[in-house]
């Protein structure tokens, strides 16, 4: 079985689609899959023996596809919860950064029943990210499973319409939503528990502050600057104008705001050179990868754990453990011997396969709605497709070859290596951007057609930004080294932002085009078999 985490992750994403797209009662959808599986199994194991992989591998894909349809019944209980509806007074910790809307401020609030409401506030002081507040709504609260709508301020976007968006907050988690104008609501002090999680979070809004006084400084810096330095290294989106980000999104780089693997990989890659991983060794090294993955994971919780950086997190942590971890049983006659190795070893060149199945598998079974995240659905798509094409991607990178004859053979080794490096960014943004094209045009109606070149682009910066920022952070004993460091932060700002909005003003760089789901799907298969087809050509030449 060379993906055996795929029999179960896939099987558990249909039954959660599935029983997303039918809307009868759990017995009604439960009953007839129940029996759909006994049905195949027995059939298994008339026309095979019992045992076979046949018989086994149906039985654990219905298994699982029943798992997804009980998982999804959960969540969908938990959020859709009538205790929650038509209320006249609600109170609880504002668990999220509350989001400024053109009229009011959308505030999270979680209850101490584990129950969230969207609260839109009006006021000229909104809460903070842990207070406590007590709102006695304008109207009761509404569902946003069903019915309602009233005391809704929508997103700045005429083309997202009331259903939509209330379908957005309740696969967010969102079982009702209220109004309240600045006389009906209130922060109570002393009251609600504030934990790790939620101090992690306020974090967030201290390293912003922090930002705002000693870097963003009128003379200097830019407030488009400013806010990309926030999104890039903080996550913190609220400072984005809209025209900003619409500018990122026409460039097809709209992925570097939002915090995902790519930005993870950077911080993992300063952490391994600042703990010299390559001269620790025994109990020193199990620490330091320790010390590695709880650093992650921190930052994953101080940034709001979205779907993609999550993802990384759990295939960071897999690999670390794999490499620490793993110990190996064997009697070689005398006696049992153990050895610690590396499981994912045993699996070969699929072990990435099944790391990045084993993450979606963990992140369904805590919350199965995280499927219909467009963060979730992107970030598996993309990497997926980078280790699909991974081999035919290395075997033209290898190929760059320099003549011989007018280089030294140091320079021309140097040379090579750069041209690879160029090329490897090319071809994985152009993997990327293939891969994500059909989700991309669906949820935003729109394809960057240079996004590959964007990408090469704004590479260097978006490294440079991520690199000097944690450098900032570093030298913060040392006021002369960090000013140095931040203007040249706040420069590499500046070159990323020119280079976004030199390539979005193009008339031709953005095409207009929302396939149907039917296409999406399609194309999907399109792109499998191509990528199938490059990847046995691949292992073919090697």
């Amino acid at each position: 079985m060379k993906y055996p985490s795929l029999y179960i992750v896939i099987p558990l994403m249909a039954g959660i689609i599935v029983r997303h797209n039918l809307h009868a009662a759990p017995t009604l959808t439960l009953l007839p899959l129940t029996v759909s599986m006994v049905v195949l199994v027995a059939c298994a194991i008339l026309f095979h023996r019992i045992r076979t992989p046949f018989a086994s591998t149906t039985a654990i894909v219905m298994a699982f596809m029943l798992l997804g349809f009980t998982l999804y019944d959960i969540r969908y209980t938990h959020v859709a919860t009538p205790q929650a509806v038509g209320l006249t007074r609600v109170s609880g910790v504002v668990c999220a950064v509350p989001q400024p809307k053109p009229k009011t401020t959308a505030v999270e609030i979680r209850t101490e029943g584990e129950v969230k409401f969207m609260v839109y506030l009006q006021g000229s002081k909104p809460p903070k990210m842990g207070d406590f507040i007590e709102v006695s709504p304008r109207q009761p609260t509404q569902p946003t499973v069903e019915g309602g709508g009233d005391g809704f301020d929508q997103k700045n976007n005429s083309a997202t319409s009331l259903r939509a968006y209330r379908r957005y907050l309740f696969l967010q988690g969102i079982s009702a939503t209220c109004f309240a104008d600045s006389a009906s609501w209130q922060v109570v002090a002393g009251k609600g528990d504030v934990g790790l999680l939620m101090r992690l979070r306020q974090m967030q809004s201290q390293m912003v502050r922090t930002y705002a006084d000693s870097l963003f400084t009128p003379a200097h810096c830019s407030p488009a600057e400013a806010a990309l330095i926030e999104a890039m290294t903080t996550g913190y989106r609220i400072n984005m104008p809209s025209q900003q980000r619409q500018v990122y999104a026409r460039a097809g780089v709209s992925h570097m705001l939002a915090l995902s693997g790519f930005h993870l990989t950077i911080i993992y890659c300063i952490l391994h050179i600042l703990l010299l991983s390559r001269f620790v060794f025994g109990w020193w090294r199990l620490i330091q990868r320790g010390l590695i993955v709880a650093v992650v994971w921190t930052f994953v919780a101080m940034t709001g754990m979205s779907a993609s950086l999550v993802r990384a997190a759990i295939m960071f942590t897999v690999m670390a453990v794999s490499e620490s971890l793993s110990i190996h049983v064997s009697d070689s006659g005398v006696g049992i011997e153990a050895e610690v190795g590396n499981f994912l070893d045993e699996m070969g060149q699929n072990r990435a396969i099944n790391s990045l199945s084993f993450a979606a598998l963990v992140m369904l079974l805590y919350d199965a709605f995280v499927l219909f995240d467009v963060g979730f659905q992107l970030s598996f798509v993309s990497m997926l497709a980078i280790i699909m094409c991974g081999p035919y991607a290395t075997t033209l990178t290898q190929a760059i070859r320099l003549r011989r004859r007018p280089w030294h053979r140091a320079w021309r080794r140097g040379v090579e290596l750069v041209l690879q490096k160029m090329a490897g960014v090319a071809l994985v943004s152009a993997i990327c951007s293939v891969a994500t094209m059909p989700l991309v045009a669906y949820y935003f109606g729109f394809v960057s057609l240079l996004s590959v070149i964007t990408n090469i682009l704004v590479y260097i910066p978006a490294v440079l930004i991520l690199v000097l920022a944690f450098l900032w952070w570093l030298f913060c004993f040392w006021s002369m080294a960090q000013d140095a460091i931040g203007l040249l932060l706040i420069k590499a700002a500046a070159w990323m932002n020119a280079v976004s909005q030199w390539v979005s003003q193009t008339d031709w760089g953005v095409l207009q085009w929302r396939p149907s789901v039917l296409t999406v799907i399609l194309s999907y298969l399109l792109i499998a078999g191509i990528a199938w087809q490059l990847n046995r050509h691949a292992a073919s030449t090697r």
